[in-house]
């Protein structure tokens, strides 16, 4: 179940890519993939994100402004 969840991020990360291209890699730096990636259909596939992956350091990637 953790395992489609964090894959479900990384494929989410790859399609908001051209609206938010700067909070997108965080997301997949925090998810361990050192990776850049942009919308390809080559990214856009089940499974790519391999089992046992070691998540990355955590951050809040849209941190509250005072």
């Amino acid at each position: 179940m953790l395992y489609n969840l964090a894959e479900s991020v990384r494929l989410i990360s790859v399609l908001v890519t051209p609206f938010i291209p700067t909070t997108a890699p965080l997301i997949r730096v925090q998810l361990g993939i050192s990776e850049k990636a942009g919308v390809l259909a080559e990214e856009i596939v089940w499974g790519r994100l391999a089992p046992g992956t070691k998540i990355g350091q955590v951050a809040p990637l849209f941190p509250k402004r005072t």
